[in-house]
């Protein structure tokens, strides 16, 4: 044959098989809808089923480089007498034989009626077979794909994309994370791991991934029991809450009066929340004179306590600075100042 379809084929070291259809010559070309004929359902078949490009059928043919002499040849190899048709398959040995079963039990049962199945709805507005239609014959094998073999190589390529268990993920989190195993478990399973993991990786050099969990499993569900609509709060602002804290525009204090009024007001910008909650983070000096004039209201009580009167102090600096700066910092000004203090006295 001349034909350079045949000639791609077998240089691809595909094989060539060939179906006599007894009485069907004339039929595989017969147009059922628009611009689909017999032998396209046929072809429809073949591919669902055995995975081939397509076949090749008498009623198309002198085509694709086949002449007649070669038509000629192969109905003589087949026994095709001259009300036959023929189809034929190239492809991989097994596609096609599969391919060439198909063709026959479909052709079969075209003398029956039509078969039960579930069509596909095709750009044109024609239809094409998909598969069988639920019953018996649908429930073992699976019929709306084709069969795959497991191999040993599969499963260790599957291997590289299996999620981990979520036994398996609280002890990434806590490894990873330095979280506490509460605080990996709530995370595991919450709707916020996937954040959680994007904010944690961003930021993690300026926030305690720690302060970014609590405040998704923690924070949220706190508020939320309180009657706070919380759903109107998105990725989007926690992401610019986390940012706005790494960048110490905010204390971690801050964030539940943050998050509380900001789902009123949705569409406005972070600075705008803060400031009207006037909770722009305080200056070291700033909070070192609010420290100072605490101590001085409550020296006497200081002077009689000793290093006891930390808890007073801190408590009473707490009041005036909470939300405009970090506990941590705050704990350290304090403890700095009372012992300036107490080496004085």
């Amino acid at each position: 044959s001349k034909s350079k379809l045949v000639h791609r084929a077998i240089k691809r070291g595909s094989k060539a098989l060939a179906v006599c259809l007894p009485r069907f010559k004339g039929i595989l070309g017969a147009e059922l809808q628009p611009k689909r004929r017999f032998g396209t359902e046929l072809a429809d078949y073949a591919r669902q089923w055995s995975g081939v490009g397509g076949i090749v059928h008498s009623d198309e043919l002198p085509g694709y480089g086949i002449d007649a002499t070669i038509v000629k040849e192969l109905q003589d190899a087949l026994r095709c007498s001259e009300n036959d048709a023929f189809v034929i398959v190239i492809d991989e040995s097994s596609k096609a034989l599969d391919a060439i079963n198909v063709v026959k039990k479909r052709a079969a049962y075209a003398l029956i009626g039509v078969p039960k199945e579930t069509r596909a709805a095709n750009p044109d507005g024609t239809t094409r077979y998909m598969r069988p239609q639920p019953g018996a014959a649908r429930m073992y094998p699976e019929t709306d794909i084709p069969p795959i073999t497991v191999t040993e190589e599969l499963l260790k390529e599957a291997e590289r994309y299996r999620p981990p268990t979520p036994d398996e993920k609280v002890r990434q989190l806590i490894k990873h994370y330095e979280l506490s195993r509460e605080l990996a478990w709530q995370l595991t399973h919450s709707e916020y791991l996937s954040l959680f993991e994007r904010i944690a990786e961003k930021y993690r050099d300026s926030v305690a991934p720690t302060i970014i969990a609590s405040t998704l499993v923690s924070t949220l569900k706190s508020l939320a029991s309180e009657g706070v609509p919380v759903e109107n709060i998105t990725d989007e602002h926690l992401e610019e809450l986390f940012k706005a804290l790494a960048r110490g525009a905010l204390s971690k204090e801050a964030i539940p009066e943050v998050l509380k009024a900001w789902v009123h007001e949705p569409g406005a910008p972070l600075n705008k929340i803060l400031d009207k909650l006037a909770l722009r983070p305080l200056t070291r000096d700033e909070l070192e004179r609010i420290v100072d004039s605490i101590i001085s209201k409550y020296r006497e009580q200081i002077a009689r306590r000793g290093e006891r009167a930390f808890g007073l102090v801190m408590g009473r600096v707490m009041d005036r600075v909470r939300g405009r700066a970090d506990g941590r910092v705050v704990a350290e000004v304090v403890r700095a100042k009372l012992r300036e203090v107490l080496k004085g006295s």
